[in-house]
């Protein structure tokens, strides 16, 4: 349908390549028929242009054209999902069949095309929702606005904001009074009976489900994979990134309800943070390789528009965000939070929900962690990269979190009566604190138009931060807490920020007053205490356990030793280097499930080893600066000698990738000599 001569036709030197008309799929075949197609269909080995997207290391055990998983599909697997009670099975998203081991009895044999969809234009179906027009969606609107009592869903908001021409007449209406932003909308297709949700997807073209039935997304995991699966999020991820109403989390789950989109993103961030031990039994070779699988799942429902539902979708693509994608990729972390972004501010959740009497308590807390989760996740990645931030604070008054906003979900009974069950939810509501006033350093610093701020008055903010913290998250800056991984993200935040506030130039301020002394002794502090809490978590084997926002600290902490390194004094650049290698093995350690993990690594490998090459920079001691320098090296510094890796390297050190920062810039502004000659 694509183009003609079609690809087999093609490859078999067919010159009559035509679209014959079929009636295949469309009558009820005799059970001796299906018998056959089924018997059939289990000596049919998988395409080898579809089994490429796997490694070559997974067994291929689908039907017709969908590939099967890379789980084993023994009885004896074990089951992780302690928190789940019974038998739990899956149902396929296109027949609704329930199974146990849904590579057995997914799909319609590979000789038929996909069953066509149904229109269907019944209001409230997938459909009908899907379709929907702007005139529409507010004609349902204007119709029910006066019933001010009809529960508002999350599923289905319509937001109106203040400088929409009708917001603007509406409110005129009402005598001037605050208007209300939130409304309800269309109803949301929900399950009826015992049919699943969204079993027969009625939006999509039969196309579009053969090429996802092709890329193999209907075929799930086993059971108990699954359950592992579910149970690693709950118990290690759901704690630093609560997205999801818990216990409607579950009951979905447990009925077969779990949208599929939002099934790949969570397996995609259960394989992140799941132990090796949990990555071995699922079948996984390597981390990198179960991640990419459940992504690329993930990225083909979303791109083929599979899901309707906006939580689910806003949900799935914050997930996706911990991708990290390439810089010449247009899909990795930034752009996926910019989706994420773009998807709340249209329902409204980036505005207060308070004076909106008809919306579920629950679902308000849904909204505000999620927005949160959203700004916390914003700032700390166009940070990284040196980008703009996606989200205009000035223009959002969400309600600040609070401890009730994690009451529904509690993981522990006692929740509000026991200071250490709370810790997961404080540390949420700390942390978003904390990015509000990164965001205040990023803007007074590198924002062109922003009048700047003093660094006493950034300090000032940090440390009245500090100071009022609840003791369950405070820490010792000498001696970290590793059964704390809650105080120990914040204490690395902390510092980090400090760094920010001053590593580099700071724009507007007289060069002449400032204390380079004590400048420094902020800066080292702070970058000593992120080494020392990453070190000890890799000494603990513990970095699984803690949110990624810590592992940001370290690039920061590296750009100070850095800094160190190129110090005239010889005893100052031997520490910074020494605690630069530190950084550096913590790097190749994280690189695996923290993908910037990999460039920051290259980054600082490259630099470091042009760095030892420098006369000045080098020890008195031949033997021990060869010593270090293979050390940090790792045989880079004696592999470049062509033009053409002249040009490599030196593009890594002053290429267009730092244009955007202006830290960074700063912070490499290299020397001529540093670059190798042409």
């Amino acid at each position: 349908m694509q183009h003609m001569p079609c690809t087999p036709c093609v490859r078999d030197r067919h010159a009559d390549c035509v679209l014959r008309e079929t009636k295949r799929g469309t009558y009820t075949r005799s059970a001796l028929r299906q018998k056959k197609v089924r018997s059939y269909e289990s000596r049919v080995r998988v395409p080898a242009d579809v089994a490429g997207d796997l490694p070559p290391q997974y067994p291929i055990l689908g039907s017709g054209s969908d590939v099967a998983a890379p789980f084993p599909t023994s009885s004896s697997a074990p089951d992780l999902a302690s928190w789940s009670s019974g038998s739990i099975g899956h149902a396929h998203p296109q027949t609704g069949i329930e199974s146990s081991s849904v590579q057995a009895q997914e799909g319609p044999p590979a000789s038929e095309p996909p069953p066509t969809p149904v229109s269907s234009e019944t209001p409230g179906d997938s459909s009908s929702y899907q379709q929907i027009s702007w005139s529409a969606m507010f004609d349902h609107f204007l119709d029910n606005r006066e019933n001010g009592r009809d529960w508002i869903d999350k599923c289905s908001i319509t937001y109106l904001g203040e400088s929409f021409p009708l917001a603007i007449v509406l409110s005129g209406l009402k005598g001037g009074s605050r208007p209300t932003l939130h409304h309800l909308g269309p109803p949301f297709p929900t399950a009826q009976g015992n049919v699943p949700f969204q079993s027969q997807p009625t939006h999509m073209l039969p196309e579009d489900l053969e090429y996802l039935r092709a890329k193999g997304v209907f075929n799930l995991p086993g059971k108990a994979h699954l359950n592992a699966l579910m149970s690693v999020f709950l118990d290690h991820v759901y704690p630093l990134y609560p997205i999801v109403n818990r216990q409607e989390f579950i009951q979905q789950y447990k009925i077969d309800q779990l949208p599929l989109l939002l099934t790949y993103s969570i397996s995609f961030m259960a394989v992140t943070f799941a132990p090796q031990s949990a990555l071995s039994l699922l079948g996984f070779p390597t981390r990198p390789e179960a991640r990419l699988f459940f992504y690329k799942k993930a990225k083909a429902l979303f791109d083929m528009g599979y899901e309707t539902n906006k939580i689910t979708i806003l949900q799935s693509t914050f997930l996706l965000s911990f991708y990290g994608g390439g810089p010449n990729t247009y899909w990795n972390f930034y752009s996926w939070i910019s989706t994420a972004v773009t998807i709340a501010e249209a329902m409204g959740i980036h505005r207060s929900t308070l004076a909106v009497p008809n919306m579920q308590p629950q679902d308000k807390s849904l909204m505000r962690r999620l927005w949160w989760a959203l700004v916390v996740r914003d700032g700390i990645c166009g940070t990284l990269v040196g980008r703009p931030f996606r989200i205009d604070l000035d223009q959002a008054d969400a309600d600040m979190l609070t401890i009730e906003d994690f009451a529904h979900d509690a993981l522990a009974p006692n929740f509000l009566e026991d200071p250490s069950a709370q810790r997961y939810a404080q540390y949420q509501i700390e942390t978003a604190k904390l990015s509000q006033i990164m965001r205040e350093i990023i803007i007074s610093r590198f924002y062109p138009g922003r009048r700047p701020v003093s660094p006493e008055d950034l300090v000032a903010k940090l440390t009245r931060w500090k100071t009022d913290l609840v003791s369950t998250l405070t820490w010792d800056a000498e001696v970290p807490d590793p059964s704390n991984p809650f105080s120990m993200a914040l204490s690395v935040q902390y510092n980090h920020h400090l760094i920010l506030i001053y590593l580099g130039h700071i724009r507007g301020e007289d060069p002449c007053r400032r204390d380079e002394r004590e400048v420094e002794e902020i800066i080292d502090t702070a970058a000593h205490h992120i080494t020392t809490v990453v070190c000890m978590l890799v000494t603990k084997s513990a970095l699984l356990s803690v949110p990624h926002e810590l592992y940001h600290g370290i690039f920061l902490a590296q750009a100070a030793f850095y800094e160190r390194m190129r110090s005239p004094n010889k005893l100052v650049a031997r520490l910074g280097r020494s605690a630069h290698n530190s950084c550096q093995m913590v790097l190749k350690t994280i690189s695996e499930f923290w993908d910037s993990g990999t460039f920051i690594l290259q980054l600082f490998e490259n630099l470091s080893s042009r760095c030892l090459e420098q006369p000045s920079w080098t020890t008195e001691s031949g033997q021990e600066s060869r010593a270090v320098g293979a050390a940090e090296a790792s045989g880079v510094g004696g592999a470049i000698h062509s033009a053409n890796e002249a040009d490599v390297f030196n593009a890594s050190l002053g290429g267009d990738c730092w244009q955007g920062n202006t830290m960074l810039e700063s912070l490499f502004d290299l020397p001529p000599e540093l670059f190798l000659p042409e």
